[in-house]
């Protein structure tokens, strides 16, 4: 069952199997009752709920064919009665008499032996009508569609821009407007304000943006490979999180193997293709099939307002690296001495990241499982950030540019060993506020390699940078919701100052914090 389907599923089941505790709370003859019409366009059945003004549920019936409903024993107090039907895509709650939240809800006396009548007629259903244009050039976009909900499209296909959403109660919305065909940034309208009867007229502009379009195949067989992450990344993308393969996301290949990258600001991309859990190997995409180095994959030119074809993606058959990792120290094998060929960051693992470390069961070494059968670079470090092992690239390289390639088995794995050693303090910084201050509260600030973009580490509680090898870096930093975050000597990864980490010549750098607006 698809998502949308779900949802259905769960809203019958909501306006269904409402869990009730019996209204006849007193004895028979001490009870009263509450019967009533609901009168709606079409008739049909209405669930409808009885409710304590404590907010308790006290019963549920379902009307008949004409609107008639009876709880036929209550007891004495005071209640609330909400009707509800399936309208459109969302149930469409309605509280006697005509109010839609359970505050503004009519209070409903019930006396002991007495019949109470609640009658109430359905406010027509509303509806947002929403005109989508391009932020810059005002032309109507029609490959749209719109959604009370964030994580799934209800709604596709405007006219001339104009989308309706039809079927909603009164009330306030957030209206999700994404791009179905990848050509404009989504956006959330917030503060949509519903009334009964009458369409709500919304402009929404949205800003233009590029899409990348490609298939998915095997290269043994032709056929497509659904389900496969594809994952558009800069050269200086900074570390591979979860959030780039989240499963059931529009960056997976579809049945056809199809998948398009939409949303994208203009730039020059790179895919990584990870086929995670099946038997194919992970992939930088290249011109001409795979490759294990993201600097050897086709660079892709993204314009706003267009779509653009990258090569078709043929995957081939899993491969591995393996090797020891050692303690410098103790030429001992180092547990919790880990590989990688992707940068990462503590705390936020992957199929495609790993990292893959040596454990207790595994006879000291480590193994990257899920490579392509190509050369990678390949990224040794210690799991726990918290320690002072410096990690670095094959060949005792600083950089992900200069490592010396592992070539994956995939009959025998390909080898890589590695020393970690520990390094003190190659950096501390210090921060002061705009105005001169000097600043010893919370701040956050992550190194990423100069050369590269890739993450490195982030400073310790101390404000120093422990456990990182001699190179270049720039800082990005945070001080909490009174500064400004911001990048050390520019704006961004792009134009921040380079900053040499030596932990034999340590120095300090000096922030300044802008004060937030």
């Amino acid at each position: 069952m698809g998502r949308l389907g779900r949802v259905f599923a769960v809203t019958a089941a909501v306006l269904a199997t409402v869990t009730t505790v019996p209204a006849s709370a007193a004895y028979a003859d001490d009870a009263g009752s509450i019967t009533g019409t609901i009168t709606r366009p079409g008739g049909g059945a209405v669930t409808v709920n009885l409710w304590t003004t404590a907010g308790g549920t006290a019963g549920q019936v379902t009307t008949d064919a004409d609107g008639h409903y009876t709880f036929a024993s209550v007891a004495p107090g005071q209640y609330k009665v909400q009707f509800g039907v399936q309208s459109g895509f969302d149930p469409q709650w309605q509280w006697a008499y005509q109010k839609f939240s359970f505050t503004s809800a009519t209070v409903i006396d019930v006396a002991a032996g007495a019949a109470t009548t609640v009658d109430d007629t359905y406010a027509p259903s509303s509806s947002v009508r929403l005109t989508v244009t391009d932020a810059v050039s005002g032309a109507p976009v029609d490959a749209v569609c719109a959604s009370r909900y964030s994580s799934f499209p209800t709604d596709c296909g405007a006219t001339n821009g104009v989308l309706t959403l039809d079927g909603l109660s009164p009330g306030v919305y957030a209206i999700y407007v994404t791009s179905s065909d990848g050509l404009h940034a989504a956006k959330t309208v917030n503060g949509v304000k519903v009334t009964a009867g009458t369409p709500t007229d919304v402009a929404v502009a949205l800003t233009p943006t590029g899409a990348i379009t490609t298939t998915v195949l095997d290269r043994a067989t032709g056929d497509p490979v659904p389900s496969v992450c594809v994952a558009p990344l800069t050269l200086t993308f900074g570390a591979f999180t979860s959030q780039m393969c989240q499963y059931g996301a529009d960056n997976y290949s579809k049945d056809d193997g199809t998948v398009t990258l939409g949303g994208l600001t203009p730039g020059t991309y790179t895919l990584l293709a990870n086929p995670e859990f099946t038997a194919y190997g992970l992939q930088w995409v290249g011109a001409k099939g795979g490759t294990g180095s993201q600097y050897k994959a086709k660079k892709i030119t993204v314009v706003a307002g267009q779509s653009v074809a990258a090569p078709t993606i043929e995957l081939d058959p899993a491969a591995s690296i393996t090797g020891v990792i050692t303690d410098a120290a103790t030429g001992e094998s180092l547990t919790n001495g880990c590989a990688s060929v992707l940068p990462w960051r503590p705390g936020d693992g992957t199929s495609a990241v790993g990292p893959y470390c040596v454990e207790y069961w595994t006879d000291g070494k480590y193994t990257i499982p899920n490579l392509g059968p190509y050369a990678w670079p390949v990224q040794f470090s210690y799991f726990y950030a918290s320690d002072t092992y410096a990690s670095f690239w094959s060949g005792g390289k600083n950089n992900r540019k200069a490592a010396t390639l592992v070539p994956a088995g995939t009959d025998t794995p390909g080898e890589a060993d590695a020393t970690l050693t520990q390094v003190g303090p190659g950096l501390t910084v210090t921060a002061k506020s705009s105005d001169g201050q000097a600043w010893n509260g919370y701040l956050n600030v992550d190194a990423f390699n100069a050369k590269t973009g890739d993450y490195v580490k982030t400073m310790s509680y101390t404000h120093t940078l422990d456990g990182v090898a001699a190179q270049p870096v720039r800082l990005q930093y945070f001080a909490g919701s009174d500064f400004q975050a911001g990048w050390y000597g520019g704006t961004d990864l792009a134009t921040a100052t380079n900053v040499k980490v030596n932990p034999d010549k340590p120095k300090t750098v000096q922030l300044t914090l802008q004060y937030s607006n």
